[in-house]
Protein backbone atom coordinates (compact mmCIF):
# COMPACT_ATOMS: atom_id res chain seq x y z
CA UNK A 1 0.00 0.00 0.00
CA UNK A 2 1.29 3.69 -0.92
CA UNK A 3 1.43 5.73 2.04
CA UNK A 4 0.09 8.91 2.05
CA UNK A 5 2.71 12.12 2.93
CA UNK A 6 0.71 15.14 4.48
CA UNK A 7 2.33 18.43 3.81
CA UNK A 8 1.77 20.78 6.89
CA UNK A 9 -2.13 20.10 7.43
CA UNK A 10 -3.32 18.87 4.66
CA UNK A 11 -2.53 15.45 3.47
CA UNK A 12 -2.52 14.97 -0.48
CA UNK A 13 -2.18 11.30 -2.14
CA UNK A 14 0.18 9.88 -4.10
CA UNK A 15 -1.82 10.92 -7.21
CA UNK A 16 -1.85 14.79 -6.04
CA UNK A 17 1.96 14.77 -4.64
CA UNK A 18 2.75 12.96 -8.56
CA UNK A 19 0.92 16.88 -10.20
CA UNK A 20 2.73 18.92 -7.23
CA UNK A 21 6.03 17.43 -7.99
CA UNK A 22 5.08 17.80 -11.92
CA UNK A 23 4.41 21.49 -11.87
CA UNK A 24 7.21 22.45 -9.58
CA UNK A 25 9.63 20.46 -11.20
CA UNK A 26 9.85 22.50 -14.62
CA UNK A 27 8.70 25.65 -16.45
CA UNK A 28 7.70 24.37 -19.30
CA UNK A 29 3.87 24.50 -20.67
CA UNK A 30 1.80 22.19 -20.43
CA UNK A 31 -0.05 20.28 -23.31
CA UNK A 32 -2.01 17.32 -23.73
CA UNK A 33 0.98 15.31 -25.57
CA UNK A 34 2.95 16.24 -21.94
CA UNK A 35 -0.03 15.07 -19.79
CA UNK A 36 -0.41 11.51 -22.15
CA UNK A 37 3.06 11.15 -21.80
CA UNK A 38 2.71 11.58 -17.64
CA UNK A 39 -0.55 9.49 -17.46
CA UNK A 40 1.45 6.73 -19.15
CA UNK A 41 4.97 7.14 -17.43
CA UNK A 42 2.20 6.27 -14.14
CA UNK A 43 0.26 3.77 -15.19
CA UNK A 44 3.26 2.12 -15.71
CA UNK A 45 4.05 2.40 -12.58
CA UNK A 46 1.16 1.31 -11.23
CA UNK A 47 1.18 -1.64 -13.48
CA UNK A 48 4.74 -2.82 -12.11
CA UNK A 49 3.19 -2.54 -8.11
CA UNK A 50 0.46 -4.02 -9.19
CA UNK A 51 1.93 -6.98 -10.51
CA UNK A 52 3.51 -7.33 -7.65
CA UNK A 53 0.70 -7.06 -5.44
CA UNK A 54 1.71 -3.99 -3.78
CA UNK A 55 -1.45 -1.98 -4.80
CA UNK A 56 -4.05 -4.01 -5.47
CA UNK A 57 -5.52 -2.84 -8.82
CA UNK A 58 -4.29 -0.13 -11.41
CA UNK A 59 -6.31 3.28 -11.08
CA UNK A 60 -5.02 4.55 -14.54
CA UNK A 61 -5.78 1.02 -16.08
CA UNK A 62 -7.93 1.56 -19.50
CA UNK A 63 -7.88 5.27 -19.96
CA UNK A 64 -8.02 7.22 -23.02
CA UNK A 65 -5.43 9.27 -24.65
CA UNK A 66 -5.95 13.09 -24.73
CA UNK A 67 -3.51 13.89 -27.59
CA UNK A 68 -3.90 12.89 -31.32
CA UNK A 69 -0.94 13.40 -33.97
CA UNK A 70 -1.82 14.09 -37.41
CA UNK A 71 1.14 15.09 -39.33
CA UNK A 72 -0.10 14.51 -42.81
CA UNK A 73 0.21 18.72 -43.24
CA UNK A 74 4.24 18.08 -42.24
CA UNK A 75 4.74 15.74 -45.19
CA UNK A 76 6.61 16.64 -48.54
CA UNK A 77 4.86 15.94 -52.00
CA UNK A 78 6.64 14.82 -54.77
CA UNK A 79 6.81 18.65 -56.57
CA UNK A 80 7.86 20.10 -52.94
CA UNK A 81 10.52 17.94 -53.37
CA UNK A 82 11.28 18.33 -56.83
CA UNK A 83 11.24 22.00 -56.31
CA UNK A 84 14.39 21.93 -53.56
CA UNK A 85 16.51 19.51 -55.90
CA UNK A 86 16.13 21.67 -58.67
CA UNK A 87 17.63 25.03 -56.61
CA UNK A 88 19.54 23.08 -53.75
CA UNK A 89 23.34 22.97 -54.03
CA UNK A 90 24.42 18.86 -53.40
CA UNK A 91 24.96 18.90 -49.77
CA UNK A 92 21.42 20.38 -49.43
CA UNK A 93 20.04 17.69 -51.70
CA UNK A 94 22.22 15.22 -49.73
CA UNK A 95 20.79 15.86 -46.70
CA UNK A 96 17.13 16.12 -47.69
CA UNK A 97 17.83 12.49 -49.38
CA UNK A 98 19.06 11.04 -46.02
CA UNK A 99 16.07 12.74 -44.44
CA UNK A 100 13.52 11.57 -46.70
CA UNK A 101 14.76 7.58 -46.61
CA UNK A 102 15.83 7.63 -42.82
CA UNK A 103 12.22 9.79 -41.74
CA UNK A 104 14.36 11.86 -39.50
CA UNK A 105 13.48 15.13 -38.61
CA UNK A 106 15.58 19.07 -39.30
CA UNK A 107 16.52 18.81 -35.46
CA UNK A 108 18.07 15.16 -35.68
CA UNK A 109 19.62 16.04 -39.14
CA UNK A 110 21.29 19.28 -38.08
CA UNK A 111 22.83 18.10 -34.73
CA UNK A 112 26.71 17.07 -34.61
CA UNK A 113 26.69 13.36 -34.29
CA UNK A 114 28.19 12.40 -31.15
CA UNK A 115 31.13 10.55 -32.46
CA UNK A 116 32.34 14.25 -34.45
Amino acid sequence: MIERKSHGDSPRSPTEEFAVSSKAGGTSTPTRRKADYAWTTMARLMSFANDRGIIATNPCERSGRLYAADRKDKSWSEQDIAAVRSVASLRIQLALTIALCSGQRQGDLCRPAPFS
